[in-house]
């Protein structure tokens, strides 16, 4: 008799310490039906019409209407896509909008024709509603209107406008504690929502003049000189991403990434990081500049020594890396060139560039969800 007593008193005491994960679990669930929760957890972007309702000709239509985008690209589409419509959604900023190309020479017109010709008997809606200056957290919002449209193709292109708007991500010890947890949880949404957030306007973007007189003036910027901000700014653009290749999949809407490619050779870094002093700041200038002079007067092998010792001496200092890239480039060995002209770029204490780390995450939003997103490694 003692025997099912014993059995009941441990079920008892089982079923007593999983009862709060069996309460979050409920709690959980019930959270996953309310609406709201699934927004930016990281900035409050006040609200913006990227798309307005129209009529044209009488025919129900949307219009790109924001103030970022592009007057002479403005596209006007049907509400109700045709039966033989083939309508297609390009998003992000002004290296998806093609700028500064003529309308005719940006990758998604390539494209247009590229679709008329393979399938003739479709009508391509090509529509590009990227935006000057807009980085992921603004793309995500004009995603989560356009997926409403019925198309048969997002395209995401976005990652070089990352620290462009003035904001400041909370740092707190509960915000440090929130960012150990998987972001798809609803607790840990409703949680994040009470932390402080940035507030941008949803009309204009917020900071930018000041960033770009910071780029006059070689001054860093925070988003990126502060290492937890600079984490933050990663964290945020990977939740972007990843909340628009989960929506689309949700959706069955077929989504492409695209890595995005940059200038290495011909851009010098905005601002480097020197953290030396004294007798190591005299060494790693003093080769720096040997190397420099040697580049100049075309003694590559000279050169290539010299600023091997300036990295060795200084490996934050983002232009030292561009100058060795050079130099490497000069004596034949480009793989070598090309990590330190990657280097150089994701040094840059005042990038207008897309990090590497932003790439990464495109590969690996990829990666882990085939046959429901498509890679386009425009990088590589």
């Amino acid at each position: 008799m003692a025997q099912p007593v014993g059995a009941r008193g441990v079920l008892i005491r089982v079923l007593t310490m999983l009862s709060p994960l069996v309460l979050l679990a409920v709690v959980e669930l019930g959270l996953r039906l309310a609406p709201g929760l699934d927004a930016d957890q990281r900035i409050d972007v006040g609200p913006f019409s990227q798309i307005e309702e129209v009529t044209v000709d009488g025919v129900p239509s949307y219009r790109i209407t924001h103030p970022s985008a592009y007057a002479d690209r403005t596209l006007t589409f049907a509400r109700d896509k045709a039966p033989d419509a083939l309508r297609v959604f390009c998003l992000g900023g002004s290296a998806s909008a093609g700028w500064p190309h003529p309308p005719l020479e940006t990758y998604s017109a390539y494209l247009e024709r590229a679709l008329e010709k393979a399938y003739p008997d479709r009508r391509i809606e090509m529509i590009n509603a990227s935006a000057h200056g807009f980085a992921s957290y603004r793309v995500r919002a004009v995603f989560d209107r356009v997926v409403e449209f019925d198309p048969d193709l997002v395209i995401v292109y976005s990652g070089n406008n990352e620290f462009l708007e003035t904001r400041t991500y909370d740092t707190s010890a509960m915000a440090r504690l929130l960012d150990r947890f998987p972001v798809k949880l609803r607790l840990v949404s409703l949680a994040r929502r009470s932390l402080k957030r940035a507030v941008l306007s949803g009309s204009k973007l917020v900071g930018v003049s000041d960033v770009f007189w910071k780029k006059v003036k070689q001054q860093s910027l925070e988003l990126r000189s502060d290492p937890e901000q600079f984490a933050r700014v990663q964290a945020h653009y990977a939740e972007s991403m990843t909340h628009m290749a989960d929506a689309a999949a949700a959706r069955g809407v077929p989504l492409a990434l695209l890595t995005v490619p940059t200038n290495l050779r011909d851009w010098l870094p905005n601002v480097s990081f020197d953290g030396l002093e004294g007798a190591a700041e005299t060494a790693w200038a003093e080769a720096l500049r040997q190397g420099r002079r040697a580049l100049l007067q075309r003694r590559w092998e000279e050169a290539r020594g010299a600023l091997e010792r300036a990295v060795a001496r200084n490996p934050e200092h983002a232009e030292t890396h561009f100058w060795y890239a050079q130099s490497l480039e000069r004596t034949g060995d480009a793989a070598g060139a090309l990590t330190q002209y990657r280097l150089a770029k994701d040094l840059d204490y005042n990038p207008f560039r897309a990090h590497s780390a932003f790439n990464a995450t495109v590969r690996e939003l990829a990666a882990a969800r085939p046959g429901r997103v498509v890679l386009v490694d425009a990088e590589r």
